[in-house]
């Protein structure tokens, strides 16, 4: 009996789904515990033209309010834990989903700084509407929280959960026009509702060769963004 017991002991050994009697549990050989999930880096990286001018005109006052709000619709309510795990899987792997925005001193540029930890005590909200919580309330909270600006201790965005009336919910979500484009910052949206349209790559345009003076004096149009684009800069230098 012995014999016949180690030749299945060997036989079924080998085979998946099979686990040897000296890797039960409470015996000393145990199977070693995987590699912790490496963290992703903290670099600090600049922030682009496009994203300077946004976030200064945000600095100038509520009339140039340059944030992004989005509202989505449910059938059903919304479970908060479902929201923030996809939030960390889907919007928390791009660096300025988690980084704050920082003033370059040398330069007079700012920087996307990238936190330890994001608070999401902060960026997931679930409000509650007055009574009886339906479309017209939901509109009223929008048109508030579109004047609120967001706190630059954060990263730019923030989402709130509405329930509504009969067992239906809302998300709005508030992004900062600095942390993205539209074209990007619809992927976006439609990577966190896992639609398969956010897998398709947009389509990108061919790098362009500089154009020099004489081609932008040619061109009234291109002559005036350059003449703002330098009246900016100089402003900017005289502003600090």
């Amino acid at each position: 009996s012995d014999c016949t017991c180690s030749k299945a002991r060997k036989a079924t050994s080998g085979l998946p789904g099979t686990l040897d009697p000296r890797e039960r549990l409470g015996s000393h050989r145990r199977r070693k515990k995987p590699p912790p999930m490496a963290q992703p880096a903290r670099i600090e990286r600049p922030m682009t033209f496009l994203g300077e001018l946004m976030y200064e005109w945000t600095e100038m006052g509520p009339r140039f309010e340059t944030v992004i709000t989005t509202v989505l619709h449910f059938d059903k309510v919304v479970d908060r834990k479902l929201v923030e795990a996809i939030i960390h899987e889907r919007l928390l792997v791009f660096d300025r989903f988690r980084s704050i925005v920082k003033l370059n001193a040398r330069s007079h540029t700012h920087k996307w700084t990238p936190l330890e930890r994001v608070k999401m005590g902060y960026h997931l909200v679930e409000h509650r509407l007055p009574p009886p919580g339906t479309r017209k309330e939901l509109e009223a909270f929008i048109s508030r929280a579109y004047s609120e600006p967001l706190d630059p201790n954060h990263p730019l965005w923030r989402f709130y959960i509405v329930p509504l009336a009969g067992h239906k919910c809302a998300v709005v979500t508030r992004i900062h026009h600095s942390v993205g484009d539209g074209v990007t910052l619809v992927q976006v949206m439609l990577s966190l509702m896992g639609r398969a349209e956010a897998k398709k790559q947009p389509r990108v345009m061919k790098k362009r060769r500089p154009v020099s003076w004489v081609q932008t004096l040619a061109n009234p149009l291109r002559f005036s963004s350059r003449c703002f684009q330098f009246a900016a800069g100089v402003a900017k230098g005289f502003a600090y």
